[in-house]
């Protein structure tokens, strides 16, 4: 918290299978959504890490290149950049992981 100012700075940190807010369904999207807005409507410094796509009024860090929900269905592999079907679980799996590494590393700042 700043003494002089009161205000706080907030990291907040979505989940990444639905933008934030969420079109349609994306509950937990849509709670850290509300509570985004709600910190930022309340003065407070506030940085959202969420899937690109995402709106919002903080401080936007895209953490992955897209949400878990429109990842790409096939990735490249293998030496000769063969194609293999990269199913929902895994693609939210490595999604996941790269938003904790991009938090981690901004930690320092909150």
């Amino acid at each position: 918290m700043n003494a002089e100012s009161g205000r706080l700075r907030v990291a907040m940190l979505a989940p990444v299978a639905w933008p934030v807010p969420p079109d349609g369904y994306g509950p937990w999207e849509q709670v850290v959504s509300n509570l985004t807005e709600g910190l930022v409507a309340s003065g407070h410094e506030v940085t959202l890490f969420a899937a690109a796509g995402s709106q919002t009024s903080a401080h936007l860090v895209e953490t992955v290149p897209h949400a878990g929900t429109s990842a790409p269905r096939r990735v490249p592999f293998g030496r000769h950049g063969q194609s293999r079907l990269n199913p929902p679980a895994c693609r939210c799996t490595v999604l996941r992981a790269l938003r904790r590494c991009e938090c981690f590393v901004a930690g320092r700042e909150f």
